[in-house]
């Protein structure tokens, strides 16, 4: 086949120039799949654990309020979630007084490791006892 006037091929220095830059921007890319995949681990166990916190709040809520018991608790949940270690504190709140009533604020903590690292989630709801 005839070549025409203007038509040219690359050269072999062109063609592993370009293989060492894509090369590069792969490497590069490939580097971010670990970072992403451990702060996807991170954001998972986070939501684990605010709802660990939301269902042991629901628990007490549905305790009637002289069954709470007001010394602190720590605790570690059951498989699959034994990673995940809770604290409970109840007190009484900062507005001492309602009508006809008690008020109590309570405190769940549940804390977790992530590759090494130390985090929580605190959920803080009040609780009341009214005597009708």
């Amino acid at each position: 086949m005839k070549q025409k006037r203007g038509e040219t091929g690359f050269s072999l220095l062109e063609v592993m120039i370009a293989v060492v830059i894509l090369a590069f921007g792969l490497l590069a890319i490939m580097h971010l799949f670990p970072i992403g995949l451990r702060a996807s681990k991170i954001s998972q166990d986070t939501t684990v654990a605010t709802f660990l916190a939301q269902q042991k709040i629901e628990e007490l809520r549905n305790t009637k309020y002289a069954d709470i018991d007001d010394t602190p608790l720590t605790a570690t949940f059951s498989s699959p979630f034994d990673n995940f270690t809770w604290t409970k504190s109840v007190s009484e709140s900062e507005w001492e007084e309602i009508d006809d009533g008690e008020l109590s604020k309570v405190m769940i903590e549940v804390s977790y490791s992530p590759y090494g690292q130390g985090r929580r989630v605190k959920l803080v709801t009040f609780i009341a006892d009214y005597k009708k």
